[in-house]
């Protein structure tokens, strides 16, 4: 199964680490959905509050350092074997403004 490019523009480091990331494994391939779809919430430069809601929730679910859930993305992230700090980094340093969660949001 051939790995395409996400439809929304998604820095070639994302891709890199997607391609690279390839697994057999149902689990991964979905846990690889998530985290494609939260860096693309995440990048999103719309205006509109649908946007700036996913916008919100996606940075706070990557902010986010609570384990206890399967999908939280510092598990998602080692599952796939990607540096949690070096991804987060980049992903918060690319944000659009306003994407930032209100004081005291938790997903």
């Amino acid at each position: 199964m051939a790995h395409h490019r996400p439809h929304v523009e998604v820095s070639e480091d994302y891709y890199a680490i997607f391609a690279s990331n390839r697994s057999r494994q149902p689990e991964h391939h979905l846990m690889r959905a998530v985290l494609e779809h939260a860096i693309r919430a995440a990048q999103n430069d719309s205006k509109g509050s649908r946007a700036l809601r996913e916008r919100r929730e996606a940075v706070a679910w990557i902010m986010d350092q609570d384990r206890s859930r399967l999908f939280s993305f510092e598990n998602v992230c080692e599952t796939l074997a990607i540096n949690v700090r070096w991804l987060r980094a980049k992903l918060l340093a690319r944000t659009p403004p306003g994407g930032m969660p209100p004081r005291g949001a938790n997903l």
